[in-house]
């Protein structure tokens, strides 16, 4: 049967938690004001704090490789997870008013970032984030993204959508790659 597991929030370091998402066998925790915790979970039933980085108001983390990319009140910050018991910033930041969400796929990252909309970088140098379109659908009543909140990327037959959760406005999906309008 279902037996509880151990709970962590050593010092109140977890408390505001609001996203995690896995990098190998650490977890990482947004957690707001309190920045982003690194959990160790190579042993589910014992997890530890392995590292914290503080970052301002920390709400979601996207891993690619070596890197996370954290949405914070500032942007999206760039951490260097090689040892992911000692993180770094990069110092690489994508500076943004309002970033919610994230997700990175291949070279490049999208945001989900409030008001601005949907946000697209260019992540090919992931340490030096560059940004490449500001979508917020302006000029089409129907799809304007004025509170995009969360995000995913999926890839159905040859297109590549982004599924950008937009508050108030619900579902908005914008279409990334279709063969026909990108050769190749």
């Amino acid at each position: 049967g279902w037996r509880k597991g151990r709970e962590i929030n050593v010092v109140g370091a977890l408390r505001g938690a609001v996203h995690g998402t896995f990098a190998g066998n650490h977890l990482l925790l947004s957690c707001g004001a309190r920045g982003l915790a690194v959990v160790d979970v190579s042993a589910p039933a014992k997890p530890s704090l392995a590292a914290r980085i503080p970052l301002e108001g920390a709400r979601a983390a996207a891993v690619q490789f070596r890197y996370a990319f954290v949405a914070d009140r500032k942007g999206v910050a760039v951490v260097d997870l090689t040892d992911p018991t000692r993180p770094a910033l990069t110092g690489g930041r994508l500076p943004l008013d309002d970033a919610r969400g994230v997700a990175v796929w291949r070279s490049w990252l999208a945001v989900a970032a409030g008001k601005q909309g949907l946000v697209l970088a260019d992540v090919t140098k992931p340490t030096t984030p560059t940004l490449l379109v500001v979508y917020d659908g302006a000029g089409d009543a129907d799809r304007a993204i004025d509170d995009a909140t969360s995000l995913t990327i999926a890839t159905t037959n040859a297109s590549t959508f982004a599924y950008v959760a937009d508050g108030r406005n619900g579902l908005r999906i914008v279409s990334l790659v279709e063969p026909a309008r990108v050769p190749g």
